[in-house]
């Protein structure tokens, strides 16, 4: 490999799928895949071959074809890198194909040549096969020989901004149900004459009954309104356009 700077790719995209942009994004992504009806072909017809009936219904004892293609398709796009097993017989014909679901992925290489990929899984468990035993799917393929490119490094800032801005209209909104203004008094007030201001204002101003929606003061204190909802609106449109820049991403 010329110019393959590593031979092992991680998984580091379970943080990813936990945003429910991407995860949305993704499930919209595989479930139109999966209803696709993959054929075995050869020379433009149709076989009715096991290999068909793998890919077309029941890929393993364990999964519909539906949640095969569900699965790899969803992993091929947390991970850029996915991989399908073929389970085979004693006389070499495929019985089963599983996807696999790595925590690192290895490229190894032996004193003759041969290519292996080493998987390694969040068990502890380690599995080596021969890389011809391994179907390959790939995205972003570019700056190695062998593994696309991961999504971490460019989704996972944009993800953590959405995150502290949703977080930011969560405060918000609970601020909207306590502070809806700040009274300023112009001199010294004891304690008590200061609550007993605050709740003057709040009877004769911010009442449920009092809906004319025009505040009048004299120059013993300053009323300053809190607009929230503009505050808010504003932090909802930079949460949609951060929402498209991970659509983008992932798509």
């Amino acid at each position: 490999m010329l110019n393959s700077y590593s031979h092992k790719v991680y998984n580091w995209n379970d943080d990813l799928y936990n945003n429910d942009v991407v995860r949305t994004c993704v499930d919209a992504i595989a479930r139109s895949f999966a209803k696709m009806e993959p054929q075995h072909r050869l020379k433009g017809v149709q076989k009715k071959s096991q290999l068909n009936y793998l890919l077309s219904f029941r890929p393993n004892p364990f999964m519909s074809a539906y949640d095969f293609w569900y699965k790899v398709i969803s992993a091929l796009y947390m991970k850029n890198n996915t991989y399908i097993y073929p389970q085979r017989d004693s006389l070499g014909n495929v019985v089963a194909l599983y996807p696999v679901l790595y925590s690192s992925a290895e490229l190894q290489e032996d004193a003759a040549g041969n290519m292996y990929l080493s998987f390694a899984f969040s068990g502890g468990q380690r599995v080596t096969v021969p890389i011809d035993d391994v179907v390959v799917l790939r995205r972003h393929y570019y700056d190695s020989d062998f593994f696309g490119s991961g999504n971490h490094k460019p989704l996972y800032p944009v993800v953590n901004l959405l995150y502290v801005i949703n977080q930011g209209l969560v405060s918000a909104v609970k601020t909207i149900g306590r502070i809806v203004g700040i009274i300023k008094a112009t001199g010294m007030l004891q304690e008590e004459d200061r609550l007993a201001k605050k709740q003057q204002f709040e009877q004769d101003f911010l009442s449920a009954s009092e809906g004319g929606g025009v505040v009048v003061t004299d120059g013993s204190f300053d009323y300053t309104n809190l607009n929230i909802v503009t505050y808010l609106a504003d932090l909802y449109w930079v949460n949609k356009k951060w929402e498209f820049g991970i659509l983008t991403g992932i798509c």
